[in-house]
């Protein structure tokens, strides 16, 4: 099961998922992806990891640099 980010608009836990190591390797190859490497994703026409998870949703995802955590990214649609 993911882990949660934190809570949401609707109070749910699932409201803000992060994304889990399966999904990580998956589309990077790894478990420590760059902000690089996440730019270059963001950049493609199509990632299943960016795929919209509905209204109200979010993800976030952890970047590295030198394997070591540099900074969080969140993607998502608000509520409204």
């Amino acid at each position: 099961m993911a882990q949660t980010c934190g809570w949401g608009l609707y109070g749910s836990p699932r409201d803000l998922l992060q994304v889990s190591e399966a999904e990580i390797v998956a589309a990077f190859g790894h478990d420590k992806p760059t902000r690089a490497e996440f730019e270059r994703l963001s950049d493609a026409t199509y990632s299943p990891l960016l795929e919209d998870d509905g209204r109200g949703r979010g993800r976030c995802l952890v970047l590295f640099q030198g394997g070591v955590p540099e900074a969080v990214v969140f993607w998502g649609h608000s509520g409204d």
